[in-house]
C-alpha cells in the first residue's frame, strides 16, 4: 500500500485483564485455528508497526468486535 493508505481491521479486541470472554475467546481460536489467538490493542500495536503501518485508532462498537485503524507509513 502506498503511504497514508488506510487500514481497516473488524476484530474484538481481548486485552489481558478482560472478562471471561477474552479465555473462551482465545480457546476457540487456539482449537480452530491451530494455535491463534485474540488480540489486543497493543498487539495491533507491534503488528501494524512490522507490517510498515501505523496504529490510528480503534474505534468502540456497541458490540464485541471493534474497528481498527492503521495508515501505512
Amino acid at each position: 500500500m502506498k503511504p497514508g493508505q488506510r487500514l481497516l481491521v473488524v476484530e474484538a479486541l481481548v486485552e489481558e485483564d478482560s472478562d471471561d470472554f477474552g479465555a473462551l475467546a482465545d480457546i476457540q481460536m487456539m482449537v480452530v485455528c491451530c494455535e491463534g489467538r485474540e488480540r489486543g490493542r497493543s498487539d495491533f500495536e507491534r503488528l501494524f508497526k512490522e507490517s510498515g503501518f501505523a496504529l490510528e485508532r480503534i474505534i468502540e462498537a456497541p458490540t464485541p468486535v471493534a474497528i481498527v485503524e492503521g495508515r501505512a507509513v
